[in-house]
């Protein structure tokens, strides 16, 4: 700093140490809930693999329990079957996660990097870079566990449904639609804290399952 005299002003320095003070414990609920997803994804019949080395079968977690014993971060990517296609659909249905190239944020976000920030490159240029068309990046943020799930799995099939449905007596993948309601609550009000409780109702294919996007 007294050479290249490069200085934050006031403010943001004073944001900076306060957000210090909490990195830990923010970086530690970052990483629980990245892998809690990690591990429902790497079971998803839907689901061809997941690039996570916190998971116990990954080729890195023995490098990550040396190094980073705590956890594998908040970073990390999945390949939906069904290639190219799928993958953008899939991320372009969701609602509760935001569709951002931004990684490292509060709430989960989530991109296809092959239609979306890769898209300028051929096939073969993105193969080259490691950019499978299949693959789907999520950047897992601070939500309540409950919250991840709906977003991730829920959400995308009330799309589907609302995309089936022509109007009154629509139906999805043969079933006929109902109507049912889902409360999402934060994660504090669980525990007396007074958060924000959020009631959505939802158009859902009662013949759907629940791990199918």
């Amino acid at each position: 700093l007294r050479d290249l005299g490069a200085s934050q002003s006031p403010m943001n320095a004073f944001l900076t140490l306060n957000g210090m003070e909490t990195l830990s414990l923010r970086m530690q609920r970052h990483c629980d809930n990245a892998l809690k997803v990690a591990e429902y994804l790497s079971k998803h019949p839907k689901v061809a693999w997941v690039n996570y080395a916190g998971l116990k079968t990954d080729k890195y977690h023995a490098l990550q329990q040396k190094y980073s014993p705590k956890g594998a971060g908040a970073v990390f990517t999945f390949g939906v079957k069904g290639g190219r296609d799928v993958g953008a659909r899939f991320v372009e249905q969701l609602r509760l996660i935001s569709h951002l190239a931004n990684i490292g944020d509060a709430k989960t976000l989530i991109i296809h990097p092959a239609s979306t920030t890769h898209q300028q490159m051929t096939d073969e240029q993105q193969v080259e870079a490691g950019i499978r068309p299949d693959m789907v990046r999520i950047s897992i943020g601070l939500e309540a566990d409950g919250e991840l799930v709906v977003g991730v799995i829920l959400d995308p099939i009330r799309r589907e449904c609302f995309s089936a449905a022509a109007g009154q007596g629509a139906t999805c993948n043969g079933a006929t639609m109902t109507i049912f309601t889902s409360t999402i609550r934060n994660n504090v009000a669980t525990q007396g804290g007074g958060g924000i409780t959020q009631t959505e109702q939802w158009q859902f294919c009662s013949g759907a399952s629940a791990t199918s996007f």
